[in-house]
């Protein structure tokens, strides 16, 4: 998310470095947003969005583009890559001198090659090195680094770094920066290791409700893989690792792109045997950054009891006031390596503060003098009734 907030706000800053260039002295100066407001690619554009408004505001705030602000104009590509070129056609024709692209080349080209036809300025956070002057033209610029670069340094690190001998590569071949990664790292993952290290390849959708082919591949694979590099994004990535996981493949899982909870992130430190009065276990430390910098360290428990013969988890919860931090650990993949359950729980402790304003509230109620005046009304109103009734029976 950080590296899409960065791209966004340069993408937008880039409008002032053009001004001088393009003639903007007259024109006033127009920003185009050709994004994913709406589908499933929303979320991922979502941060960059975001981004480049926060950027555009802050040039504004400080006196704009040669004393004029800028204005954002926007179409929603709705997802669907195709409507990138008529968003394109859109925001040109309303002044767009530069235009924001989704994050991936699939999403992106069709609108940049528009652009470049009409020599307008392209951004993207494409990984795919196809999104530049090789691919969509000189106008055209990624700000981020290219896919075959992370997967080939993954593959190195796997090698020589963690000692991994074979690997195995599961693609979800749905848009062009996950081709792009497998496809480099079982480039130089193969230069490493050699044919024999790389024990097969796959690929899925990320819509698939189910990858239990693939899966029911890899663990019939009569060598077991010490490495699953796997190139997917949510949602179909999660659903794709908990059926691994579920199906008992214990291998390392590699993958191009770390995702946090927004501004937060979790990173696993290590974990250590520990031993209680009527259990043994163990214990992990986590620390969770916001922003990079470390917020709380939680330390998340597993235990076996010795007499109820069970295994509980104990949970590592921080609070705050308006946010609890969760982590627990959940398998024991082997080679020191946890699957974790983490979770950021926005104003939970509240709840118990609902709870005090219910009972305020009652307290409230039963004191005000109203109830006590309308209760002795009644009361009062009610005396003759019972002494009359009282006369009558005497009588």
């Amino acid at each position: 998310m950080v590296r899409k907030l960065g791209m966004a706000a340069l993408a937008a800053c880039a409008i002032s470095a053009l001004a001088t260039t393009m003639g903007w002295s007259a024109d006033k100066p127009v920003f185009g947003l050709v994004m994913s407001f709406s589908g499933w690619f929303a979320p991922i554009d979502a941060d960059t969005i975001a981004g480049a408004k926060l950027a555009v505001a802050e040039i504004n705030a400080a006196g704009g583009v040669l004393g004029q602000p800028i204005e954002v104009v926007e179409f929603d590509n709705k997802s669907e890559p195709p409507l990138g070129a008529d968003g394109a056609v859109d925001v040109i024709g309303k002044g767009a001198k530069a235009i924001l692209f989704p994050s991936d080349f699939d999403f992106g080209a069709p609108g940049a090659y528009v652009a470049q036809q009409k020599d307008v300025i392209a951004f993207s956070g494409a990984s795919d090195p196809k999104f530049g002057v090789q691919g969509v033209g000189p106008l055209a610029y990624s700000t981020s680094n290219a896919s075959q670069a992370q997967g080939g340094l993954l593959a190195e690190w796997a090698y020589k770094q963690k000692g991994w001998k074979t690997a195995y590569v599961l693609l979800d071949n749905t848009i062009a920066y996950t081709k792009s990664l497998c496809g480099s790292f079982a480039t130089r993952w193969t230069e490493l290791a050699g044919k024999d290290g790389l024990l097969g390849q796959d690929t899925f959708l990320n819509n698939d409700p189910s990858i239990t082919a693939q899966v029911t591949r890899i663990t019939g694979l009569s060598k077991k893989p010490d490495l699953i590099f796997f190139c997917s994004y949510a949602p179909g990535g999660p659903s794709a690792i908990r059926q691994l996981r579920a199906a008992g493949v214990t291998a390392a899982i590699a993958t191009g792109e770390t995702l946090a909870f927004g501004r937060y992130a979790y990173r696993f430190d290590s974990i250590g045997e520990i031993e209680g009065p009527n259990y043994v276990g163990v214990r992990a430390e986590v620390t969770v950054l916001r922003d990079g910098a470390p917020v709380a360290t939680l330390h998340p428990e597993q235990r076996n009891y010795w007499v109820q013969r069970s295994t509980l988890t104990e949970a590592g919860i921080a609070r705050r006031w308006n946010l609890d931090m969760f982590v627990a650990l959940s398998k024991n993949v082997g080679g020191g390596r946890w699957s974790v359950r983490a979770q950021l729980r926005p104003f939970l402790g509240w709840v118990w503060l609902s709870a005090g304003l219910m009972a305020l509230g009652a307290v409230f109620a039963v004191s005000d003098r109203r109830y006590r005046v309308r209760a002795s009304a009644k009361e009062s109103a009610g005396e003759p009734t019972i002494a009359q009734g009282s006369a009558a029976e005497a009588s």
